[in-house]
């Protein structure tokens, strides 16, 4: 995060420069690369992004199931452009589960991933893939594919003329999460950090550490202000994406605090907070294919905001 932001710095500063030492304006630096969103539609949908230069095309994320593997493999057929890379943003395997059906069609494209993704990944520590084969048997992998190159916080990825600074941002959502920040672009890809206008995933208990997510990255990105490109949802403004995050989390927690006084939330007050998060949020779909997600995740918080009070009592 820090690196990101002197990168940020250094580059400002660059233009001013160059601009104080010549009678002509410096222009901002053009785009270099074409960005398009794969989302299969219906329930449950989730991101994969295809970064398109002139000769190129870089992939981030790569779909929940083989079945939607395979339209990603299409749609990136249909550029005419060889796959360079495939970036994977954290150990979830909506992002994941086509993997396996990409790196077949395109198999010298490089699989890249934090360290801690990775190993997530070849592991299963986190118990996902299992759960995936056997909610989907059919369109699953017989082993799930894994990254090939591991990178670093910091890290410059480069793709030809398309530029990509790595920014981990640690647990939150997930255990480890991957942003990619694109200069040129001024595009912010923020993997599951932003869950655009649907009900998030709060079953690993770290809402608190995803709003100081939320907060380090509106502060380090407030100077440029990148157009935001979300794991879930369509992509959108800086403020407006980050801040309806931001606002979903606050008032789930919220509004499950006004009712755990007892410390325990009655199927009954379980039901009643899903009703006003449905009138604060009509029509969220949810980003997993649980259906009772919204009321998993309401008990969810209640157990995290539980072990808050016990912290702060010692």
């Amino acid at each position: 995060m820090a690196f990101v932001r002197k990168y940020l710095l250094t580059s400002c500063f660059t233009l001013a420069l160059l601009a104080a030492c010549s009678n002509e304006p410096v222009a901002e630096p053009s785009s270099a690369a074409e960005i398009s969103q794969f989302t299969r539609p219906g329930f449950a949908s989730v991101n994969s992004w295809l970064i398109e230069t002139g000769d190129r095309v870089v992939l981030i994320d790569a779909q929940r199931v083989m079945s939607a593997g395979k339209e990603v493999v299409t749609a990136i057929r249909q550029t005419g452009k060889p796959l360079e890379g495939i970036i994977l943003t954290h150990p979830h395997p909506d992002h994941f589960g086509g993997l396996a059906a990409i790196v077949e069609a395109f198999p010298e494209a490089a699989v890249y991933a934090s360290a801690e993704t990775t190993e997530v990944m070849k592991t299963d520590s986190n118990g996902y893939q299992a759960a995936t084969r056997e909610a989907v048997p059919n369109d699953s992998p017989e082993m799930f594919a894994v990254p090939t190159k591991v990178f670093n916080d910091g890290d410059i990825l480069q793709f030809g003329s398309l530029e990509l600074v790595v920014d981990e941002i640690g647990q939150g959502e997930s255990e480890t999460m991957t942003m990619l920040y694109a200069p040129k672009e001024n595009a912010l890809f923020v993997s599951d950090l932003v869950a655009n206008k649907m009900t998030g995933f709060l079953l690993e208990g770290r809402s608190g550490a995803w709003l100081d997510q939320l907060e380090r990255v509106l502060a380090s990105y407030n100077d440029s202000e990148p157009t935001i490109f979300p794991g879930h949802g369509a992509k959108g403004s800086f403020d407006a994406l980050l801040s309806g995050q931001k606002a979903w989390l606050e008032d789930i927690r919220r509004l499950v605090a006004d009712k755990l006084q007892d410390d325990i939330l009655s199927d009954a007050e379980v039901s009643e907070i899903e009703n006003e998060l449905d009138a604060l949020y009509p029509d969220y779909p949810i980003v997993a294919e649980i259906p009772p997600l919204a009321s998993l995740n309401i008990r969810a918080v209640a157990a995290e905001l539980g072990e808050e009070k016990n912290r702060s009592s010692r």
